[in-house]
């Protein structure tokens, strides 16, 4: 248990095994950094909608930008079934990973972008 152990001794009872504290924080950390990087995006919706659609006025601009993060939302609320049943087919930790992956090689690859 290592530092954590005058912790546990606090909240956990006698006989009852703690939880990993190494898988915790890695699995937390895992989750995130997915979080973050699916969010990182947000800033830079208003310059999209204003290229792609330079005559919009602001109330229309607006309406887009809050769709398009609308429907962001609603795509990671429907995979979230999705990742569940998957994840009872193969596995939390290998799903995290097959979900990271993409996740940051798509940040890569938008901040390699060159416009």
């Amino acid at each position: 248990m290592g530092i954590f152990a005058p912790f546990v001794r606090l909240f956990v009872p006698k006989g009852v095994t703690p939880l990993p504290a190494k898988l915790a924080v890695t699995t937390f950390m895992f989750i995130f950094a997915d979080a973050f990087l699916g969010n990182i995006v947000f800033p830079f919706v208003v310059f999209m909608v204003r290229e792609w659609d330079p005559d919009a006025d602001e109330r229309a601009r607006g309406f887009k930008v809050g769709f398009l993060n609308s429907v962001f939302f609603f795509g990671q609320f429907v995979c979230c079934v999705i990742a569940g049943y998957v994840a009872d087919k193969i596995g939390r930790k290998p799903l995290i990973l097959l979900s990271c992956a993409p996740s940051a090689l798509f940040v890569v690859l938008f901040g390699l972008a060159p416009t």
